[in-house]
């Protein structure tokens, strides 16, 4: 998962890895932390811009955070290819107002 930010009182799921915090992806800009754990009896891996690096606007490559994981030999099974892509909001309090998704879109080079 990739967290646009980081926002206050809430967090992913698993822990901090306090071996890869502020840490930067090739092609992406921003720093990260990255947190890790199980979901489900899957891994999963966020990374998440740092507090008060909030991004409302981000364009990038899913496979840059992939080849990151892999990079930092984080392990996540059946990695070599992607199989969705999904982009969305998690609401965690409201009532929200003007918030929009105005463009996502897939490039399959």
């Amino acid at each position: 998962m990739v967290w646009l930010r980081d926002p206050p009182m809430y967090q992913p799921a698993g822990a901090k890895n306090d071996k890869y915090q502020g840490v930067t992806v090739a092609n992406v800009p921003g720093t990260w932390d990255i947190w890790t754990g199980i979901v489900n009896n899957y891994p999963i891996v966020n990374w998440v811009r740092r507090e008060g690096s909030d991004s409302h606007e981000l364009e990038f490559d899913v496979l840059d955070f992939v080849r990151d994981a892999d990079m930092r030999g984080i392990a996540i099974p059946g990695m070599t290819e992607v199989r969705a892509v999904a982009a969305g909001f998690e609401i965690w309090e409201g009532p929200i107002t003007g918030l929009q998704s105005l463009d996502f879109y897939i490039d399959l080079k």
